[in-house]
């Protein structure tokens, strides 16, 4: 795991000097605006206080704050030699997703949900943070992941039918999208499909649903159609600030969020604050091949690990059923470790901080 984490980590430092120049060319234009204008990064009324911009927000944050992330993960590329990701997923501009995470403050992302504006209230797409007004835009995050500028996009949920998209996936066995299932995918797309759930339609759900926008994603990946990644990013996070009182989703992009914020400025942070550890990287740890099933870690919420967890594969209704116990124990592990970690969490503390108008 060790070796794995290190690959990764070599192979995201390839472009970091690149970023690094960008970073700096981009904070000073942002200085140079926030000195002319500086009543562009100022709230649009007096806040709450230094973290929340009303006393609504302050109430959402405790919702979020209990729920938890969907961490993204880093990819070890180099171990699905083989199976073409690597071209695959350069050739759809998405490497720099899988190669290029940064470390995130929890407490500062859950601040950013907390006061993230409904899709009908947010106006020139900025969110209030520690007392200044950052810009979340799919421009924004195009530009910081170094992606190309494209004059006309597709729609993810496009008119495709599924039941082509069924058997595109699953390489011709599956053509009945009502039949399909992740266990259905070729090598190829379920290891895509795992770095769907974590860096591209980011998920905490570990069952064996393939849902239509990961479909359609996948679809769009194979077929080399354009999309915008940025506006398919902002959508999701738009959606998830909005699901917080109805469901059970977990907030999503945390890495991206806050490498967008420190893109802009440095995030004042508070005492006792600091960057989260990375979640370990998804690695091709059976050596996926053309005939084998995918064992990979599973998408887990708040930096803990998914479990790696592999039956011995069989054919036909046995290794679907197989699959699908594969999964279960996975599923019981995340939540083994979803009520150790909550018995260890400190709510009282957190709260009593926020609730005091922190700074």
């Amino acid at each position: 795991q060790i070796r794995q984490q290190d690959r990764a980590v070599r192979t995201e430092s390839a472009s970091t000097v690149h970023a690094s120049d960008r970073l700096t060319k981009f904070r000073e234009e942002q200085a140079k605006t926030d000195r002319i204008n500086p009543q562009a990064s100022r709230p649009p009324h007096p806040p709450f206080n230094k973290s929340f911009l009303t006393k609504e927000n302050l109430y959402r944050f405790d919702l979020f704050r209990r729920k938890g992330v969907v961490d993204q993960r880093l990819v070890d590329v180099g171990s699905f030699s083989g199976l073409g990701i690597e071209k695959i997923i350069k050739d759809n501009h998405l490497f720099r997703t899988v190669t290029s995470l940064e470390q995130y403050v929890l407490e500062v992302v859950m601040e950013f949900y907390a006061n993230l504006p409904s899709k009908e209230e947010i106006t020139n797409n900025k969110v209030y943070v520690r007392g200044k007004m950052y810009e979340f835009s799919p421009k924004l995050i195009n530009s910081v992941l170094d992606l190309p500028v494209r004059r006309k996009e597709t729609l993810i949920d496009d008119d495709v039918d599924l039941n082509v998209i069924a058997a595109t996936l699953s390489g011709g066995r599956v053509k009945d999208w009502k039949k399909i299932t992740i266990v259905d995918l070729t090598p190829t797309l379920a290891a895509l499909h795992v770095m769907c759930c974590a860096n591209w339609i980011p998920t905490s759900d570990t069952s064996t649903t393939l849902t239509v926008d990961r479909a359609r994603f996948l679809y769009k990946l194979v077929k080399k159609i354009p999309f915008d990644f940025g506006e398919l990013v902002c959508h999701q996070v738009t959606r998830s600030g909005q699901m917080v009182e109805y469901s059970e989703f977990r907030p999503v992009f945390p890495n991206l969020i806050y490498q967008v914020l420190s893109y802009q400025r440095d995030v004042p942070l508070h005492k006792g604050e600091a960057l989260s550890n990375l979640a370990m990287p998804i690695c091709n740890n059976m050596r996926l091949s053309s005939d084998k099933h995918v064992s990979l870690s599973l998408p887990s919420p708040s930096g803990r690990k998914g479990k790696n967890v592999s039956l011995p594969l069989t054919s036909g209704r046995k290794k679907k059923l197989k699959a699908y116990v594969d999964m279960a124990i996975a599923c019981l592990e995340v939540v083994n470790d979803d009520l150790q970690g909550d018995m260890s969490d400190e709510d009282g503390d957190v709260m009593l901080e926020h609730n005091e108008g922190i700074g």
